[in-house]
């Protein structure tokens, strides 16, 4: 699943997390991730999680970087030998 890994990764860096949010969930992956990143954005820039969306889903999430960083790798291995 690395192009959702992809698209949510040029989602999250062009500010559309309900984008990436949504393809996260319809996917059913890399919903951690986008919430994980969302997390960092918020308690970088000093802000709190307002969008009902994010806090109903991270109720259910635990954000786990190691796991994160881990299935991006085999999303990323996937795709380069699917070439």
């Amino acid at each position: 699943m690395h192009i959702i890994h992809l698209n949510n990764k040029i989602n999250i860096n062009l500010g559309r997390w309900d984008r990436a949010l949504k393809l996260a969930v319809e996917n059913q992956t890399h919903i951690d991730t986008v919430l994980a990143y969302r997390e960092k954005y918020l308690k970088n820039a000093g802000l709190n999680e307002v969008n009902s969306r994010f806090l109903e889903l991270a109720k259910d999430v635990t954000i786990d970087w190691d796991k994160i960083k881990q299935k991006i790798a085999e999303d990323k291995k996937f795709e380069m030998t699917k070439n």
